[in-house]
């Protein structure tokens, strides 16, 4: 359980998710609606989970704006939670693709994998270029970084770029060409895109609410 999230916090999130998880749901199937009913959520929480819940329950908003941050981490811990549903879900498939308890080694290469991602985050290295520095190949750095962290490797980069451009925002200390500079885009209306996909809003906008 992630520090300072209490069981109750988690289940009400978990109805939450819930709600909105049926219309999403094409055939409202049965198997579906028993998936979310008898699987505990205490048994499902990822890493990915937890950062999640930590910057929902500890929005930084008001108002609207704490409305749309909200809504939109909701439908990003449903993602990952339905990823964990379905992951949990696969005694069907072959053995070699569930997911295996990672050794200690395995987990150090991966977690020194993320770190040299995010302090190279403006200019990050290729994923073979990463795997390398970490004495792992390229599959195996994709399979175990997901398994760890619940995202691709570059899916986490951007996550953690469009979390520090949110952040520099708010801090209305920079433009919003350098921000985008400063988390590594080039292009501003790839930016402003991207930011405007996981928040709602686009940068200016967002600046001048936050």
């Amino acid at each position: 359980m992630a520090p300072g999230i209490s069981d109750g916090d988690w289940r009400d999130l978990w109805q939450a998710s819930r709600q909105m998880a049926h219309p999403f749901n094409p055939q409202n199937s049965p198997d579906f609606q028993d998936s979310t009913d008898s699987t505990d959520p205490l048994t499902l929480i990822t890493p990915a989970m937890q950062v999640v819940l930590q910057q929902m329950l500890h929005c930084p908003h008001h108002g609207a704006m704490r409305q749309v941050y909200l809504e939109s981490k909701f439908v990003e811990l449903l993602t990952l939670w339905l990823a964990q549903v379905e992951d949990q879900g696969g005694a069907d498939r072959p053995i070699a693709d569930r997911s295996l308890p990672l050794k200690g080694s395995d987990l150090d290469r991966i977690y020194q994998a993320r770190d040299i991602l995010l302090q190279r985050f403006q200019t990050p290295p290729s994923l073979t270029d990463l795997a390398r520095q970490v004495g792992l190949n390229d599959c195996t750095l994709k399979r175990q970084f997901k398994q760890v962290f619940g995202k691709t490797v570059f899916g986490y980069l951007h996550d953690y770029r469009m979390e520090q451009a949110r952040r520099w925002l708010l801090d209305r200390q920079w433009s919003v060409t350098e921000v985008a500079r400063r988390v590594g885009y080039t292009n501003l209306c790839a930016f402003s895109t991207a930011f405007r996909k996981k928040f709602g809003l686009s940068p200016r906008s967002f600046q001048r609410q936050g």
